[in-house]
């Protein structure tokens, strides 16, 4: 799969030469590779977030937080159907083969927001702790 578009692509998390470069398809891209980036200056490099396939665990926590940036979040349509963006208020169209760009909408941002799962989190333990009715 390639993309393209013109502009900077920020690659973060990852330090291997030439890897981000592969994902595209012409010269008009300064790719940079820039490793390492705490959590809460992630997106300041862009508006755009690539989701990578073979996330192993879960949904991930950059995708969620790219949704509720509202950045245009392009992913992998496996990907798209696995984490179930197709169940929520996600726009989604294709932009290369196999490839969608994901929009999400206020009900898609609210049910992954922090203050949702932090809810969802805090149910689940008062529902199977020592602190559940009866116990």
């Amino acid at each position: 799969m390639r993309l393209d578009f013109d502009g900077c692509f920020y690659m973060v998390g990852c330090e291997r030469e030439g890897l981000a470069g592969r994902l595209l398809n012409n010269g008009r891209v300064d790719v940079v590779e820039v490793g390492f980036v705490p959590q809460d200056e992630i997106f300041y490099l862009g508006n755009v977030f690539v989701q990578p396939s073979g996330y192993g665990e879960g949904f991930p926590h950059t995708l969620a937080d790219a949704l509720v940036s509202d950045m245009r979040v392009i992913i992998d349509k496996g990907e798209y159907l696995k984490y179930g963006l197709w169940k929520m208020d996600c726009d989604a169209k294709m932009i290369a083969q196999g490839w969608l760009e994901v929009v999400a909408g206020s009900e898609a941002r609210e049910k992954v927001s922090a203050k949702a799962v932090l809810s969802l989190y805090v149910s689940a333990f008062y529902s199977t702790s020592c602190f559940s009715e009866g116990v």
